[in-house]
């Protein structure tokens, strides 16, 4: 299970998503046994108005267990991945303002970066 855009702010993770929902639309990318959910947006509302939102969705999520989730948006979800079970889940996100410049990388973690950034 793969989701993104938690926070509306962070684009990049989103358009990931919607690639590889692409690429697997388009036959490009196989998947040969299981099933992949993606969700590419999570948050629908703060992405239109481009804000983390009030409150931030990312903060919302349960903690404990038996603790429920404080966001209408948060329980869903938290409910679709208890459905399907997944064995893997992985949240998209984006390292705000953490990477000034790729150019400030060693060759060989500039190789891994731009191989992450494409997908």
């Amino acid at each position: 299970m793969i989701t993104a855009g938690v926070q509306g702010d962070e684009t990049a993770n989103i358009l990931a998503a919607k690639k590889l929902l692409d690429l697997l639309q388009k036959d490009i990318l196989h998947i040969e046994n299981g099933m992949l959910i993606i969700v590419p947006i999570v948050n629908q509302i703060a992405y239109k108005r481009r804000i983390r939102d009030i409150p931030d969705l990312n903060r919302t999520f349960l903690r404990k267990p038996n603790q429920a989730a404080s966001h209408p948006l948060s329980a869903a979800l938290f409910q679709l991945t208890k459905q399907f079970n997944p064995e893997w889940y992985i949240d998209l996100h984006e390292a705000r303002g953490i990477f000034r410049s790729v150019s400030s990388f060693t060759s060989t973690s500039k190789q891994h970066a731009m191989s992450a950034i494409q997908i």
